[in-house]
């Protein structure tokens, strides 16, 4: 009787598909990097973006183009490579702004003012601000960043505080907005001892906004 090889007869089919499979893989991976100029650069993404560290179905863009190429096709479509290569162009663009943004920073930080020491007036803008849980309970601090260039941290004045709150509940927003607003107000200012353009305010008194 004539012997039958065919995949019924194989004793570990599952594996012996997958080994099929990752061959399928391979070969396609090998004519994507032929043809496609720019494959390292769209694979770099892929693995910076994409790649699943767990177990599971991918979730999201990236980890679905990265899935396809080492799994299910090796290779991606003209249309995903293209999707790729947008934001890679769009990231290089982020980074260039970022570095723009250091650099204007490093800049304005060269020709700030030292922080002055004792009570001083200071007027400019809202650049930080978060909720600090302290032995007297919840209180707010911001950064504010003088005219002058230097920057002082410290709790933000009560007058400036009901302000805003109160003008965010009467615009009905979800969340009153504290950075971007430019405030005035006279305080008692500490320079740090590691950094001569950063300073702590306290006692902050005629606080507004302006």
């Amino acid at each position: 009787m004539a012997k039958h090889y065919g995949q019924k007869h194989i004793e570990f089919p599952l594996a012996y598909q997958q080994k099929i499979q990752e061959n399928i893989v391979a070969n396609a991976q090998k004519t994507f990097c032929r043809t496609v100029e720019d494959h390292e650069e769209i694979l770099a993404w892929l693995e910076a973006n994409g790649y699943i560290a767990h177990s599971g179905e991918p979730q999201g863009f990236a980890e679905s183009l990265w899935y396809a190429y080492h799994f299910e096709f090796g290779k991606l479509t003209e249309k995903q490579c293209e999707a790729v290569r947008k934001c890679i162009a769009r990231e290089a663009e982020w980074a260039a702004q970022k570095e723009a943004k250091k650099a204007e920073w490093a800049k304005e930080r060269e020709n700030a003012e030292d922080v002055p020491e004792g009570r001083t007036v200071v007027t400019g803008l809202i650049i930080g601000e978060k909720l600090v849980d302290t032995q007297f309970g919840r209180t707010r601090k911001i950064t504010v960043k003088d005219d002058r260039g230097f920057i002082v941290y410290g709790t933000i004045a009560r007058a400036i505080e009901e302000k805003i709150i109160d003008e965010a509940i009467n615009k009905d927003f979800t969340k009153a907005k504290f950075v971007g607003v430019r405030v005035t107000f006279t305080a008692a200012i500490t320079p740090s001892d590691d950094d001569p353009k950063f300073g702590f305010y306290k006692r902050p008194t005629k606080a507004q906004i302006i």
